[in-house]
């Protein structure tokens, strides 16, 4: 993996250089510090490395881009379109909107061939930017083989893991509790947790059990409650990656097969997270 990395790290840096970051006294008259900056780091996020490479330039131009992109035919003019969009046309092969050939850019070659390796690890690319402060490329890239610490737990008929690692506790769901159905938060010891019922959000047929649990799982400083049907125990899961079929499905992060040769679906945390803060109760509309 770190060796098919190699090139589109090589165009990512490059693009960083050329592109991203300024020259000296543009930098000055933007009361930037005169030598440009640029980070790689690599973290180890639920069953994904993320790559990212960051650089404290100028951003992307967005008015650029969509004046090239109308003047190669791929966008109509006046067409409306979000931003975070128009920046996938980065990725168009021969797209680029360097002024000027030089031995770093501009040959309409790079982003296209990172993008392409990239999706041939069944990874994808996300890019954020700042105009006039920089921009960031992140690689979320699946890990194919990798065994994790995990809690199996059970909602309705289907069995599921969390990472242990981002397991906080785990308690009985009071009666108190149950009763409050119209509440998004949890009461714990003081504080208030967003929740979410996993019964609801993957849309579980049945009845819920008499006696739910609620599980404290976190993600950075954010916390959200888990409420399910049982906690089984701690179970040693060997990470398998989604298929592509399943890569709009972001509530998991991959799956593994139990001691019975079943399968259970590992929970992305911070995808559950962000439901607990603004998706609370929402069902999952989950790929064929």
């Amino acid at each position: 993996m770190i060796e098919r990395l190699a090139d589109p790290l090589v165009h990512l840096i490059r693009n960083s250089i050329d592109h991203g970051i300024e020259d000296t006294a543009t930098r000055l008259a933007s009361a930037k510090t005169d030598i440009g900056r640029i980070e790689i780091a690599a973290i180890h996020s639920g069953a994904q490395v993320l790559v990212t490479v960051r650089d404290n330039g100028a951003g992307l131009n967005t008015a650029r881009i969509r004046a090239k992109a109308e003047e190669q035919g791929l966008l109509a003019p006046g067409a409306v379109m979000s931003d975070q969009d128009v920046h996938q046309f980065l990725f168009h092969p021969g797209f680029s909107t360097a002024q000027t050939v030089s031995a770093l850019s501009g040959r309409g070659v790079g982003m296209d061939v990172v993008k392409r390796t990239i999706e041939a690890m069944r990874g994808s690319i996300d890019i954020s930017t700042a105009f006039g402060k920089g921009t960031t490329v992140t690689l979320r890239l699946p890990l194919t083989l990798a065994i994790i610490e995990g809690l199996l737990i059970r909602v309705g008929e289907g069995r599921y893991i969390i990472p242990l690692s981002a397991v906080e506790e785990c308690a009985e769901l009071s009666a108190a509790d149950e009763r409050e159905r119209g509440r998004d938060f949890l009461n714990m010891r003081g504080d208030l947790v967003p929740f979410v019922r996993l019964r609801n959000l993957f849309d579980s047929a049945g009845e819920p059990d008499r006696h739910q649990k609620i599980i404290i799982a976190s993600a950075g400083e954010t916390r959200v409650g888990l409420i399910v049907d049982q906690i089984i125990g701690s179970h040693q899961s060997v990470i398998k990656s989604l298929s592509k079929l399943h890569s709009d499905v972001t509530m998991f992060s991959g799956a593994t097969i139990l001691g019975d040769g079943s399968a259970a679906l590992i929970l992305d945390v911070a995808q559950l997270i962000a439901a607990g803060q603004g998706l609370a109760d929402k069902p999952l509309k989950e790929a064929a």
